[in-house]
């Protein structure tokens, strides 16, 4: 892991990415499993640009930095 980059939680992430996609190391997760905090490799807008971003890495985890999907909207992955 380089030195330089910062382990965050997901609510900094959340604050500090508000409204992209974000690669996520993770570094720690809660007892079902679940990523509580990590290192962002990569953020962009898209979320296909941030698969292209780390395209081939380990251990990724993608997640949205924004609001929950809105009652009566879906999402199709």
């Amino acid at each position: 892991m380089d030195p330089n980059k910062q382990i965050l939680s997901l609510t900094e992430m959340t604050d500090t990415y508000h409204g992209e996609w974000l690669a996520v190391r993770v570094t720690a997760r809660d007892e079902a499993g679940q990523p509580t905090a990590g290192e962002v490799i990569a953020h962009r807008p898209s979320r296909l640009e941030v698969c292209e971003a780390v395209r081939g890495a380990d251990d990724i985890c993608l997640m949205f930095a924004g609001e929950p999907i809105p009652e009566g909207y879906g999402f199709l992955y």
